[in-house]
């Protein structure tokens, strides 16, 4: 996907990984900066990045999301382990009545948190990744996937010399960095 494959207001399904739009905004908004928390290649931004959010109509249900923990791990595996944060979770939940429970009572919360509206909005960052990308442990945001295609709605561009600003609620604009 390019620059040019998409426009404000487009309508895209997409799944896979998520983040919150509180997550893109604090701690920096520039394409490097972004790099820097989300866990990406440095450089692999240079061209940009599209902001795009849940459309509002979306609402993400049980068994649509898996947990990735954060940006420090790849992949949400934390280092040295062979599961990712979910599976772990599962799994660490997975024995006693109880436990089990728990773990819906957990996945419960989470679906509540997924479908918040302002800076909790679940978000992506779509920009032309190169070839070969390397994943370096990122700056701790959460992160999610969906298993589910969900619409998502292009609100912003963020070229290379830009830095993204929150403007209240969901509404983001684009200034020089």
């Amino acid at each position: 996907m390019t620059r040019s494959s998409f426009s404000i207001g487009q309508s895209v399904p997409m799944d896979k990984y998520v983040t919150t739009l509180k997550s893109v905004l604090v701690g920096g908004s520039t394409p490097t900066e972004q790099e820097s928390k989300m866990g990406f290649s440095p450089g692999s931004m240079a061209g940009g990045y599209w902001l795009f959010i849940l459309a509002p109509q979306e609402r993400i249900a049980l068994g649509q999301f898996e947990f990735r923990g954060y940006t420090h791990f790849s992949d949400g595996i934390p280092k040295g382990e062979s599961q990712n944060v979910h599976e772990t979770l599962r799994n660490s939940y997975s024995g006693h009545k109880i436990d089990q429970d728990n773990w819906k009572r957990i996945q419960r919360e989470a679906v509540e948190r997924l479908n918040r509206d302002g800076l909790d909005r679940v978000c992506k960052l779509i920009f032309d990744k190169p070839d070969q990308m390397d994943y370096p442990p990122g700056r701790g945001v959460v992160q999610y996937t969906l298993t589910a295609k969900k619409s998502f709605i292009a609100t912003a561009f963020v070229g290379p010399t830009q830095k993204l600003v929150g403007l209240g609620g969901i509404s983001v604009g684009v200034t020089a960095a």
